[in-house]
């Protein structure tokens, strides 16, 4: 069942992807980040990258910059994508509480994201 307008099944599309918390997670971390080091990163595809970073864009979850006169673009997370990450913790401490995981500190190495 495809059902674009919700937001929560929209949520759950991005999240639901694994290359697509990757990226989060590089972007995150690296506080911004370019094309190749994504690719070399997240070992990812050119073009399942490129697909990835335009759906996460065209969602306001990242922010494609080229400085001018540069050829090289560097992706950064916006407002909407740091407010995702808190969705993120949230499902994290969720699946911790109730699945008994071991994950109970905010930075947890068992996380990719945290």
């Amino acid at each position: 069942m495809k059902n674009l307008t919700c937001p929560v099944f929209r949520a759950a599309r991005i999240a639901g992807s694994k290359r697509s918390l990757g990226i989060i997670q590089e972007i995150h971390l690296s506080k911004g980040s370019r094309f190749n080091t994504l690719k070399r990163t997240c070992r990812i595809s050119p073009k399942v990258l490129s697909k990835k970073l335009r759906d996460m864009e065209n969602e306001g979850i990242l922010k494609r910059t080229r400085k001018p006169g540069s050829k090289n673009s560097e992706y950064y997370l916006t407002e909407r994508g740091t407010e995702f990450l808190k969705i993120l913790d949230a499902l994290k401490e969720w699946t911790s509480y109730y699945e008994n995981l071991g994950c109970k500190t905010r930075r947890c190495t068992a996380c990719p994201l945290f």
